[in-house]
């Protein structure tokens, strides 16, 4: 529930600022279109190094188990 109301917070307080800018809509758009690519590269680099630690894992797996074999 702590989640959902901190989510809550951050989109009202985003949209309060956005809304309270004297900006044109369409520099906010780009300025919002900017923090979403940020955010997505930095969301694919974790998934990555997620991926890489799994099969850096399972390969240290496969060795023991080969070791284990011998």
């Amino acid at each position: 529930m702590g989640m959902n109301l901190e989510i809550r917070k951050l989109n009202d307080s985003l949209c309060e600022t956005l809304n309270q800018s004297t900006l044109p809509i369409e520099v906010k758009r780009l300025v919002v279109d900017k923090i979403l690519n940020v955010l997505t590269e930095a969301s694919n680099e974790m998934v990555k190094q997620e991926i890489d630690e799994i099969i850096s894992n399972e390969k240290e797996k496969e060795n023991e188990h080969q070791l284990q074999q011998s």
